[in-house]
């Protein structure tokens, strides 16, 4: 996951071992390894890249992107090994707005996207109207974030996409701050998509 668009080379996604029984809670569900719950150093690995993270034994446990800059240092993303490219990201965004569709019908405004609830962590996506208002909190989505953002437009064939980015989440992660449009084109002054990033917070578009 070295570019937006490329897929993973299984040679070169190193692995990260955990401190004995940390794997437990990893086995039950939760996706997010803290910092001193690994054994192994991580400081020389680039924010955002893929690991494959295994138990003390070296049993795999799961594939997750890491950020040695961070409190939590790795996010899980799928079982070790999973190809992580664009077609595992298509997949996740059809899957979560297919299941939005089925649970609540047709709608105009909403969360499309719930970072772990979706298999995403760290990336939200609301709909208001014609627009999409993204946020991302993770180094690892920063890196995959052209490409997600390709594969919304594909999804949802918004007017606009608006990137978000000025929680105080990101700071934990090294990121910047900033508010821009992303994709496409707001309205007017005044109008209900420029009021989605505020007056005078909108910066240039990419």
């Amino acid at each position: 996951m070295t570019s937006g668009s490329e897929p993973t080379s299984e040679r070169s996604v190193p692995r990260v071992r955990l401190k004995p029984r940390e794997s437990r809670r990893i086995k039950r569900g939760h996706r997010w390894i803290f910092s001193n719950e690994i054994a192994d150093p991580v400081k020389d690995l680039p924010p955002g890249s893929l690991v494959d993270v295994v138990d003390e034994r070296g049993a795999l446990v799961g594939r997750g992107y890491v950020n040695p800059q961070s409190l939590i240092t790795i996010r899980l993303l799928a079982p070790a090994g999973r190809e992580i490219d664009a077609a595992f990201f298509r997949g996740r965004l059809a899957a979560a707005r297919s299941y939005r569709e089925r649970i609540c019908g047709p709608r105009t405004a909403g969360r499309e996207v719930f970072g772990e609830a979706d298999g995403l962590p760290g990336l939200i996506v609301d709909r208001y109207g014609p627009f999409l208002v993204v946020q991302s909190l993770a180094a690892g989505i920063e890196v995959c974030l052209p490409m997600i953002l390709d594969l919304l437009e594909e999804i949802h064939s918004p007017r606009a996409i608006v990137l978000r980015n000025d929680s105080p989440a990101r700071g934990l992660e090294g990121l910047p701050a900033e508010v821009r449009v992303a994709r496409g084109r707001l309205d007017s002054e005044g109008s209900p998509g420029r009021r989605l990033v505020g007056p005078g917070r909108l910066g240039r578009p990419s």
